[in-house]
């Protein structure tokens, strides 16, 4: 038996009896996950006033929320009319489950009457009738579209949700409420787990609460040492390699040799293995990872399970690349070795040894034990260690160069733009100086600034590769141009095409601000029109299905062999006026979206795009054009709340009459109408909507789709429309 109960309220007033370790394994897993839950004795009243007494776990929540729309259709059975269920329908759209009866306890709740019709089957029990079973959809659907009552109630809309798969569509059009919550726990575990002593900060791991004993794995992690040894002496080069970047750390303090003594007891004390992953770097051609989620067998936590994994606070990689391309000179670095420049505290140290050769040139020496002094690669809370850390050194160093390597700062990578090329030296200066003082270098920097290219270069601290990486594209600083990584996508696979397959391949195009839009839709709206055929995720596609993919997937491929001019802005600050932001929204009946445009000097370049697809469910063209127009909105203040430069004038622009009527109306609209005008006004405030032709609306190439030649050859949509630069 389980039972709810949240802080919040303490609606059912429990009193844990005692703490229990559970090993629970949800639906179609593999493995179970150890929960620490407590225990408590209640009574049910039965709707003959008898007390049932009970056990129960209490958990934060047993599940979301129930919808009740198929409930309410139950009240049309004749067969079901004046039975007194356990949970009664009501007017609510959803209500929560509090108390969940297990096995354990369900036949000495439930009797022997059970009242049969053509849907629902009532049981009766002693608080109540309880119902189970398919329901009818309003449209009187098939058992396909009906749903099992008080497990699932819609699942039509879960399934067919389709733009919740495109991930990236959330960016720059989704509130915050997460990232608000996540730099509190950042914030409390800085105060309380973080400290700086001689130049380092020293980090505590983040132990979950009563965290199962970690097994002293040691004889597994021999076994495992030795089998990365093995298949290292067949390769001398890679087996210095590793031996060479162990011995490193060691002389950078980053772990030390320890003698096998008596264990301690006032502290875990855990093994992890290792291995080597190659990398395409030539700063870090390989890297040693740490397993830490190794489990010495099944009933074992791993030390991933004994430790918080808290998301890390990222800033908005849609607002980073639009700063990173704000201004005329750009900057990338990366912090050198991150995690390793936080040092762990002494009493977790134990929780991290791991063995290695006595002698790296032999494989026949006698294995040794290391621990970390510092926070290692791969466990679970690193990179929310590392976050926490640096926001807490910008925090106790303020000052507007804080704020701009905290609002650049992206893992371990910080990316910025500035209008003068002296701006560029200061910053490589002061922001070096500023995270020596945490215990960081600054490494790997790269420019388009040629003065801070040579000071890089003759002090040894330059990104020497042609292209670097930045966030998921390249960016050549000679040519000041980024361009997309294309090395992953497979465009032919015919005959072994599935619903799962061109779903993981569109995924791969990683195109956060949206500049690949009109070509990429058209790989959305394939993938909808997949679903509406009902096919199952690994069903081989029909032949004529599969060769429109072909098709699809290889002009995917050629797009992303477009150039982007990286800077939005065209020359110094000097003498210039503040830049005019342009947005302009469409529809079609596959998808809606809008694409926005900063125009400095009467030269407006394309910052950033979005589009979705139209939902399965038909809703009218002006409907959608209204949809289009919350994008547009809210694109817009996603940019003014990321770019760098307060805006002249925004101006928005629409091709749909009766979009324009709607906002400037002040007669009732329906509901649906009548939300999203508010959102938008809320949102644009006192700035314009103007009207714009089709024909001049690089918007409406977003929605309707365009091949990759005619997107690269497309001025109207990296510049907009011709007129506009006579605005």
């Amino acid at each position: 038996m389980e039972a709810e109960i949240e802080d919040s309220d303490r609606k059912l007033e429990i009193e844990s009896t005692e703490k229990i370790a559970l090993k629970i394994s949800g639906f179609g897993g593999n493995e179970g996950q150890v929960r620490h839950l407590d225990k408590a004795n209640i009574a049910i009243e039965t709707v003959d006033n008898q007390r049932i007494e009970i056990e129960v776990i209490i958990v934060p929540k047993i599940a979301a929320s129930i919808q009740t729309k198929s409930q309410k259709e139950i009240k049309a059975l004749p067969y079901l009319r004046g039975l007194r269920l356990a949970h009664p329908i009501c007017a609510e759209d959803k209500f929560k489950i509090s108390l969940l009866i297990g096995a354990d306890y369900y036949w000495s709740t439930v009797e022997d009457e059970i009242i049969r019709g053509n849907r629902p089957t009532a049981v009766k029990s002693k608080i109540g009738y309880l119902l189970s079973g398919p329901v009818l959809t309003k449209n009187g659907s098939s058992s396909k579209q009906s749903a099992m009552l008080n497990i699932l109630t819609d699942h039509r809309t879960v399934v067919c949700d389709l733009e919740k798969f495109w991930n990236l569509e959330a960016l720059g059009v989704s509130g915050s409420d997460t990232i608000k919550s996540q730099s509190e726990v950042v914030r409390e575990y800085g105060e309380k787990s973080i400290i700086l002593e001689d130049g380092k900060y020293t980090a505590k791991l983040p132990w979950k609460p009563d965290f199962l004993p970690l097994p002293h794995n040691m004889e597994l992690v021999k076994q495992r040492t030795s089998s990365v040894i093995r298949r290292l002496a067949n390769k001398p080069d890679l087996l210095k390699m590793y031996g060479d970047i162990i011995r490193e750390q060691e002389r950078r303090h980053f772990i030390e040799k320890v003698e096998e003594t008596k264990l301690p007891t006032d502290r875990p004390v855990h093994y992890i293995p290792h291995y080597p992953v190659a990398k395409e770097s030539s700063t870090t051609p390989i890297r040693i990872v740490y397993d830490c989620s190794c489990k010495d067998g099944r009933d074992n936590p791993s030390l991933n399970e004994c430790l918080e994994s808290h998301p890390p606070v990222m800033n908005d990689i849609t607002g980073i690349l639009m700063r990173f391309r704000a201004k005329k000179y750009a900057t990338i670095s990366d912090l050198e070795k991150a995690f390793l420049q936080i040092q762990l505290d002494k009493k977790d140290r134990d929780a991290t040894k791991f063995l290695w050769l006595s002698d790296p040139t032999n494989t026949s020496s006698p294995l040794i034990t290391f621990r970390f002094k510092s926070v290692l690669f791969g466990a679970t809370c690193s990179p929310f260690s590392l976050s926490a850390t640096l926001l807490k050194h910008f925090k106790e160093n303020p000052g507007k160069l804080s704020d701009t390597l905290e609002n650049g700062l992206y893992v371990d990578n910080i990316l910025t733009s500035f209008d003068n090329e002296n701006y560029v030296i200061d910053y490589y200066r002061r922001s070096r100086e500023l995270l020596t003082k945490g215990g960081f270098n600054l490494r790997s920097w790269n420019s388009n600034s040629p003065k801070l290219q040579e000071i890089a270069s003759k002090e040894k601290t330059l990104d020497k590769d042609e292209l670097t990486k930045i966030l998921g594209m390249q960016w050549n600083a000679k040519s000041d141009k980024l361009f997309y990584q294309s090395n992953t996508f497979e465009m032919d696979k015919k005959g072994k095409l599935t619903k799962r397959y061109i779903l993981r391949q569109s995924s791969k195009i990683f195109d956060p601000l949206g500049l690949l839009s009109p070509v990429t839709v058209k790989a959305k709206i394939f993938m909808q029109s997949l679903w509406t055929l009902n096919l199952e995720w690994d069903e081989i596609l029909p032949e004529d299905i599969q060769s429109k993919w072909i098709l699809i997937s290889r002009d995917l491929a050629t797009s992303l062999e477009t150039e982007i001019h990286r800077s939005t802005q065209t020359q110094n600050a000097n003498n210039r006026k503040l830049p005019t932001l342009h947005v302009f929204t469409d529809a079609s009946t596959h998808a809606y979206g809008a694409c926005a445009y900063i125009m400095y000097d009467r030269k407006p370049t394309i910052v950033m795009a979005k589009n979705r697809v139209a939902p399965i469910k038909t809703i009218t063209l002006p409907k959608l054009e209204l949809m289009g127009a919350v994008i547009g909105a809210r694109l817009a203040d996603h940019i003014c709340q990321n770019f760098q430069e307060t805006f002249s004038e925004i101006q928005f622009w629409s091709d749909s009459q009766i979009v324009l009527s709607w906002l400037t109306s002040v007669k009732p609209q329906r509901q649906f109408i009548r939300n999203r005008i508010e959102e938008i006004k809320s949102l644009c405030g006192d700035n314009v909507w103007r009207y714009c032709p089709t024909k001049d609306n690089p918007a409406d190439l977003l929605t309707r789709g365009i091949t990759s030649e005619e997107l690269q050859q497309n001025e109207m949509w990296f510049s907009g429309p011709k007129w506009l630069n006579s605005k």
